[in-house]
């Protein structure tokens, strides 16, 4: 799959080299933000929403404030530090050609994305000890609270009459609700 763009043509070997090695970096941490994120959260789509969150901020939201809001051009030195997280940069360097280009951005970016990964990764390692116990839930304080938990959780008077009428009616509606 990485190799499409070195058969397709107009990327030389260095720049597939390059390319292999960020795709490979950007696949390790997204996956590593993932499963950070998904100890922060009880609910799957929840933890899905930030996760995709985080990784759109990290990989446009990062230019946008960059270039639009602080007005750091793409070849300054400062944006090489500035966008040390950001792996729609790290795949603008890979294409760049190798003789206009310092190196030292290139691998820059790829160190900070490896630190933030690897750090995901410790966050997810600590966290895991807490997230993943069967522990039982903690007491709700107040009525509305108590309320509120059992509507989320489908168990309200008015969510159960609104299953029990969907299930007569139509269950594939039933199943799809």
């Amino acid at each position: 799959l990485f190799s499409l763009p070195l058969l397709i043509g107009g990327v030389t070997l260095a720049q597939f080299a390059r390319l292999v090695v960020a795709l490979s970096n950007v696949t390790f941490l997204s996956l590593a933000l993932a499963v950070c994120i998904s100890t922060l959260f009880l609910s799957a789509r929840a933890a899905l929403a930030a996760v995709l969150a985080a990784l759109f901020f990290l990989t446009f939201g990062l230019l946008i404030l960059g270039e639009d809001v602080l007005h750091i051009s793409n070849g300054s030195a400062e944006a090489a530090f500035f966008y040390l997280t950001c792996p729609l940069y790290t795949l603008e360097l890979c294409l760049k050609t190798p003789l206009r280009e310092p190196y030292w951005k290139y691998w820059l970016n790829l160190g900070g994305l490896q630190a933030l990964a690897w750090t995901c990764l410790i966050v997810a390692s600590l966290r895991t000890k807490v997230a993943w116990r069967d522990l039982p839930a903690p007491a709700l304080v107040g009525r509305w609270r108590d309320r509120f938990s059992n509507w989320r959780r489908g168990r309200s008077h008015a969510r159960l009459a609104w299953r029990r009428l969907t299930l007569e009616k139509n269950p594939i509606h039933w199943l799809e609700s």
